[in-house]
């Protein structure tokens, strides 16, 4: 049976106590670019190589991590013959992703596309 091909970590999801405030502890010390939302709610901040999604919560917590899988396809497959439990696909703007809990809780979530379909002009998906 074959395994899910993981390409690397596709991006982390935070829950923070201060959207705006994290962003710009990124932004200075990493150059990291809001690239989607905005800094009231929820937004993805990153690079080209990186991306973080930003929400509001507290206490702060990991939410989940994503990884990039090259042969996505084959995932609800997999996971039924290893006994685990996969969620339906979810179908994003720019990407879909199938979630599973490790047995720690952690949530994992698996996607089709990079940084969730997000591309280089970032302008028509920020929100001023």
């Amino acid at each position: 049976m074959n395994k899910i091909k993981i390409t690397g970590i596709d991006h982390i999801k935070m829950g923070v106590i201060n959207i705006e405030e994290t962003y710009k502890f990124y932004k200075n010390l990493f150059d990291f670019n809001l690239l989607e939302g905005d800094l009231d709610s929820f937004c993805i901040i990153g690079n080209d190589q990186v991306k973080i999604c930003l929400h509001h919560e507290d206490p702060p917590t990991i939410y989940h991590f994503g990884f990039h899988v090259e042969n996505y396809e084959e995932i609800p497959a997999i996971c039924e013959a290893e006994k685990t439990f996969c969620s339906s696909e979810s179908k994003w703007e720019h990407s879909n992703s199938y979630y599973l809990n490790e047995p720690n809780g952690y949530e994992v979530e698996l996607s089709k596309f990079w940084g969730g379909g997000i591309i280089n002009s970032q302008e028509s998906r920020v929100k001023s």
